[in-house]
């Protein structure tokens, strides 16, 4: 199974200057809840925001640059790969960004788990918003950080098939 995992401002931003505009402690507590134990794909320049591979999780990268190389980290080079290894398996994929990674894998991902932050970032890199008008949200939590509400919404995806042959190559959201 595919499934999005994300903190998104209320005007959309993820990111600014390479990394997160934001430190919320409670988000990454629930970013390392739901990911541990299961595999994480994140495009090259997010993971290089990190710096390292993330313990108890498998990381994946997808990246054009067919030489790039680290050490303990799975890398991809092709969307399909990924697709076909995990849209119907029973492990869990999360894909952690960056903006066009989302743009390619939330029309095929089962579920979004999704941190509101309640409020407006300055940033450069944007939530591709209008691709959860899909999904409906399952469960909501609330939290307040910092005087900053957080909602921790999972959702799942009204038109989500497990079936790899209903998805065709253009459904992939491919990036602008």
């Amino acid at each position: 199974m595919i499934a999005t995992i994300a903190a998104v401002s209320s005007n959309g931003v993820i990111g600014n200057g390479g990394g997160l505009p934001w430190h919320f402690f409670k988000d990454l507590k629930y970013f390392k809840e739901v990911t541990m134990g299961h595999a994480v794909l994140f495009g090259r320049k997010t993971f290089e925001s990190i710096g390292k591979p993330l313990n108890g999780r498998k990381i994946i990268i997808l990246t054009n640059d067919s030489n790039y190389r680290r050490k303990g980290i799975i890398i991809v080079n092709k969307v399909e790969i990924l697709i076909d290894n995990y849209l119907s398996s029973k492990d869990i994929l999360f894909v952690a960004g960056g903006e066009s990674i989302f743009r390619r894998f939330l029309p095929v991902s089962a579920e979004a788990y999704i941190t509101h932050i309640e409020k407006e970032f300055t940033g450069d890199r944007y939530f591709p918003l209008d691709g959860l008008l899909n999904f409906s949200p399952a469960s909501v939590k609330e939290e307040l950080e910092n005087g900053v509400k957080l909602r921790f919404v999972k959702y799942i995806n009204n038109n989500y098939d497990s079936d790899p042959l209903s998805f065709s190559s253009g459904s992939l959201g491919k990036s602008k």
